[in-house]
């Protein structure tokens, strides 16, 4: 069931934020409790280049400020060879020496990599008032999006789902722009677009969590728990916050679908695949500045030329 279809079945305890302005917010959250622990719970599977990028983010956000925050990471060792486990240890292991014992927590998982399971092993030693952030190594954050998390996030009432700014691919960027600056707070159309349809980053308490039943842990590869537990929000008493969040930016990686997802789950992802690839204005652009492209009835072909066109910018 598609995330469109959803809010038709049950929309009233939905908010949306109403503003000619992505960068204006209404007053829905009530939480604000400014020393609550935020505990960030990251799925992982391999992309260690991409994890010490994020730590280096939560560096800076968290650790060097003080924040009043723990990291919760659960790593699937079937995913994993041994010298990237070797190194997510360092790399942890150099935090917490740099600051003298921080709480970041890893958890091993055997088995292949399933993100509801991982969420689930990530939030398992923890109290049911607890606050829950569930969010992936490719998201880019902000001290104020730290704030927006507790302000929109209520227990027994309220759980936050932040609308996240996602980058397209810098090839395509670069291609079309004299200037090849990635900079992750430029929010235009040619950089990238709002995930407004998302819904693998929220915010819950965990008694909030397990009243809706928790996470479906059944579903395999690509996809798909993030809206089954969506759903579960959609159908409770509790109120869905969803708002543009400029804190947040989902940083660009390449997006490769396995062949063996269920026909629902390799749509959804060739789906993703396409909308993070650029904006319909660019690939226009240069889809007719190729020579002949007009010409071209097979759309395969069509593809692969564009494709070679591309690198060849470079």
């Amino acid at each position: 069931m598609s995330l469109v279809n959803i809010r038709r079945l049950v929309s009233s305890n939905i908010e949306y934020k109403a503003s000619d302005s992505p960068f204006t917010f209404i007053s829905l959250g009530k939480g604000g409790q400014s020393l609550e622990i935020i505990h960030f719970i990251v799925p992982l599977a391999g992309k260690i280049p991409v994890f010490k990028r994020f730590m280096q983010n939560y560096e800076e956000v968290c650790l060097k400020n003080k924040e009043t925050t723990q990291l919760h990471i659960a790593v699937f060792n079937s995913e994993s060879d041994s010298s990237s486990i070797k190194s997510l240890m360092n790399i942890v292991g150099q935090y917490q020496k740099r600051y003298g014992g921080a709480d970041i927590e890893v958890i091993y998982a055997d088995g292949t990599f399933n993100r509801a399971k991982a969420l689930d092993i990530g939030m398992s030693r923890l109290s049911e008032d607890s606050l829950l952030f569930f969010i992936d190594v490719d998201i880019f954050f902000d001290k104020f999006a730290l704030f927006r998390i507790r302000y929109n996030t209520i227990k027994n009432i309220q759980v936050y789902y932040p609308i996240f700014f996602s980058q397209y691919n810098p090839l395509l960027v670069c291609t079309i722009s004299d200037s090849c600056e990635i900079n992750w707070t430029n929010f235009t159309s040619d950089h990238g677009y709002w995930r407004n349809t998302s819904t693998g980053m929220v915010s819950t308490y965990k008694r909030d969590l397990k009243s809706v039943g928790g996470l479906n842990t059944s579903f395999k590869g690509w996809g798909k728990e993030d809206g089954a537990l969506y759903k579960k929000f959609v159908e409770s008493n509790l109120t869905i916050c969803r708002s543009i969040d400029p804190g947040m930016v989902h940083v660009f990686h390449q997006v490769i679908c396995d062949t063996n997802l269920e026909k629902d789950q390799y749509n959804m992802c060739k789906g993703t695949e396409k909308n993070t690839f650029g904006s319909q204005r660019q690939i226009s652009n240069i889809v007719f500045s190729i020579p002949d492209i007009s010409n071209k009835n097979d759309k395969e072909i069509m593809l692969r030329q564009f494709i070679r066109y591309l690198f060849s910018k470079k």
